[in-house]
């Protein structure tokens, strides 16, 4: 049975950087960053960019459909997805989603970081027209509301990782986590 993680944290919080070093230390890792593929699609489909480029959440049935296209096409046996679910109604879709494909959400990781670190990564990174404080500070309020569900969802599998420590450092307790 293939095992998925979930990587999540408010925007700057490191979820892709993190997640691309824990693959280039371990091969048997698959890593979906859902920030970065509504980005791509963002790119070219104009109605999909307005959520994406101004700090919005991608309507449900748009993330539905991202991320069954995702969750279809795992090819290892461990999976890493990181930013996703962001509501209770992508957490719900989510849940059913891994029943249906016979997958086990193995635990859920939130990397806790201070919201100035945060805010200064993002406006450091320059990775797509969403790096700006306008879309950080909507992002960051939304993701606040939001959280405080998908915890109580994922409390018996969430452990909280606490972000403000070196990247390896984070990297580290997760590959001890994981395997």
């Amino acid at each position: 049975m293939k095992k998925i993680f979930l990587l999540l944290g408010m925007s700057g919080s490191g979820k892709t950087t993190i997640s691309k070093e824990l693959v280039l230390r371990n091969s048997n890792i698959e890593h979906y960053s859902m920030g970065d593929k509504f980005r791509e699609i963002a790119n070219q489909d104009k109605e999909l960019a307005e959520y994406v480029f101004n700090g919005k959440r991608v309507p449900l049935e748009m993330s539905k459909k991202v991320i069954k296209s995702v969750v279809e096409n795992f090819e290892k046996d461990i999976i890493l997805i990181d930013g996703y679910p962001r509501d209770l109604e992508q957490m719900e879709f989510f849940s059913r989603l891994i029943i249906e494909n016979n997958l086990l959400l193995k635990n859920v990781f939130e990397i806790k970081i201070d919201d100035k670190m945060a805010k200064q990564r993002v406006l450091d990174r320059h990775r797509g027209k969403d790096d700006n404080l306008e879309v950080f500070e909507s992002r960051l309020k939304d993701y606040n509301y939001q959280m405080k569900d998908i915890r109580l969802y994922f409390k018996d599998i969430l452990i909280e990782i606490e972000g403000n420590n070196e990247t390896l450092k984070i990297v580290q307790t997760l590959d001890n986590l994981m395997f």
